[in-house]
């Protein structure tokens, strides 16, 4: 999709609700269909390009500095186990030395 583009989606019964439905608002056997914009997103980079460690920036920094090669950085990940999968978050500045 691109930015500002309106899409159909069509889930089928099956992978939705199913026999069962959602009384009383979604009826047995029901399709859902949902109509959605796309207004924006955040782009993720591929930090080792092999599909491990992802970087996505949840807030921009104040300042344009890095720290250099000697300096102290400190971090405090945030670990949010979903779907069996472990993704890190970093709510300070961290960098390795």
């Amino acid at each position: 999709m691109k930015k500002g583009e309106n899409a159909l989606f069509t889930i089928p019964a099956e992978l939705a609700y199913g026999e069962s439905g959602s009384p009383p608002t979604i009826p047995p056997n029901a399709a859902l269909m949902f109509d959605v914009q796309l207004l924006s997103w955040l782009s993720v980079k591929d930090i080792c390009k092999d599909g491990g460690i992802f970087k996505k920036i949840l807030s921009k920094g104040e300042k344009w500095e890095n720290p250099k090669d000697l300096d102290e950085v400190l971090g405090i990940p945030f670990v949010n186990i979903h779907s069996s999968t472990i993704k890190l978050y970093i709510l300070a500045g961290f960098a390795f030395m």
